[in-house]
C-alpha cells in the first residue's frame, strides 16, 4: 500500500530549502529535534492524500510555526507527519475483516533508520526494511521471472528476490507519545482538511 507524496514532499522541502544538503544531513539534523517537532505540523500533500480518503486537490501546509523554529523542525515535522498516515493504511485492512501480519517498508525511504523508528514508533508495531528498496523494478522482476518459469511461485519469487534488514522495534514510551501528537495532528487536519476527516471509504 502506498502513502501519496511522501518522499516526493521531502524532495521538495530539499530542493527549495536544503542549500545543497543530502537527504542523510537533513534527516540527522531532524533526529536531533524532540518528537512533537516542538509544536510545528506538517501536512505533507503536495500531490494531493490517499488516506484517510482520496484527494488529490489536498496541498500541503505547515501549521503551528514558532520563532524558535528552524530548518530541523520542519524536517521533523515532514517526516512525523508521512508517518502520522501510516495507521490510517492499517484501519483499511482491518476494516476489511484481514489480520495485518508482518510489515515491509520499501523505497527510498526504507534507507533511513531515523525515518523508519519514526513509523515504527507512531504504528507502535515492528516494521521490516527492504534492504532492495526499489520496489517498483522488484515487482517486476518477479512478474518477468513467473512469467518466464523461473520462479514455481509468487511465495517463492519473493523469497528469493525479496531482501529485508533486521526489524525495526517500536519503543513503548515513544508509541505512547506519538498516539497523542497524532491525535492532535489529526484533529488539526480535520479542521484544515474537512474533506479529509471523512471515514475510510471502503469500495464494495
Amino acid at each position: 500500500m502506498v502513502i501519496v507524496g511522501s518522499g516526493t514532499t521531502l524532495r521538495w522541502f530539499r530542493e527549495a530549502f536544503g542549500h545543497g544538503s543530502h537527504y542523510p544531513q537533513l534527516i540527522s539534523e531532524a533526529a536531533m529535534v524532540d518528537r512533537g517537532s516542538d509544536g510545528l505540523m506538517c501536512f505533507p500533500f503536495v500531490e494531493g492524500t490517499t488516506v484517510p480518503v482520496q484527494d488529490d486537490s489536498a496541498r500541503a501546509a505547515f501549521h503551528g510555526i514558532s520563532g524558535h523554529h528552524r530548518r530541523s523542525h520542519f524536517v521533523r515535522s515532514l517526516l512525523e507527519g508521512i508517518a502520522y498516515q501510516y495507521p490510517a493504511l492499517l484501519d483499511v485492512v482491518h476494516s476489511r475483516g484481514l489480520p495485518a501480519g508482518q510489515m515491509t517498508i520499501s523505497d527510498g525511504e526504507a534507507r533511513s533508520e531515523t525515518w523508519n523508528q519514526i513509523k515504527a514508533d507512531v504504528l507502535g508495531a515492528p516494521i521490516i526494511p527492504a534492504m532492495r528498496v526499489e520496489a517498483p523494478s522488484i515487482g517486476a522482476a518477479i512478474l518477468a521471472g513467473i512469467g518466464s518459469g523461473l520462479f514455481p511461485s509468487f511465495d517463492a519469487a519473493v523469497d528469493i528476490v525479496v531482501e529485508r534488514a533486521a526489524p525495526v522495534l517500536p519503543d513503548p514510551e515513544a508509541h505512547d507519545a506519538y498516539t497523542l501528537l497524532r491525535a492532535e495532528w489529526e484533529s488539526a487536519r480535520n479542521t484544515f482538511f474537512p474533506r479529509l476527516a471523512a471515514p475510510v471509504a471502503i469500495p464494495a
